[in-house]
């Protein structure tokens, strides 16, 4: 009952998020593209601003493993005014022999001050722990800051 109720409050979640809409470019949404390494080699365009939470008000993360398909929300909210673009990195991964295993990973881009977008992802096999991982580049111009963000650990049982 306990895992009904926080998948529903899960979804809930992630669906309130949803209701200020901003315009996601897919630019990779194949599935099983290693972002983790393209990230990391990615030249990304801006000078990066050393204070954190300068452009960026909020972010949360969230994940709900239910069926065997783990289902996974961000929400990024910059200042009005002054954040113009936000870029966002999704990665599902399981907990493994005390590793943690990128299974699923998404790059969008949100030409707004706010963003929030959904995934999912399957097979998740029982007796695992689940988490979101996200990383947030919150541009103002030419400028961005950068925040790592990782949700509430998800036992599978």
């Amino acid at each position: 009952m306990r895992k009904v109720i926080a998948f529903l409050m899960t979804v809930t979640v992630c669906l309130s998020l949803m209701i200020m809409p901003a315009m996601a470019a897919e630019d990779y949404p194949e599935v099983g593209f290693d972002f983790e390494a393209f990230e990391a080699q990615e030249r990304i365009d801006g000078t990066p601003k050393v204070a954190r939470w300068k452009y960026t008000s909020s972010t949360s993360q969230g994940i709900s493993v239910e069926d065997k398909t783990a289902t996974a929300c961000i929400d990024v909210t910059g200042y009005k005014g002054t954040a113009t673009r936000i870029v966002a990195y999704m990665y599902i991964q399981q907990l493994n022999n005390g590793n943690w295993i990128t299974l699923d990973s998404h790059r969008y881009e949100f030409d707004s001050w706010h963003g929030s977008k959904e995934i999912t992802y399957s097979p998740c096999p029982h007796g695992y722990t689940y988490r979101l991982k996200a990383s947030y580049y919150v541009y103002s111009g030419s400028q961005y800051e950068y925040i790592s963000a990782t949700s509430a650990n998800f036992v599978y049982n």
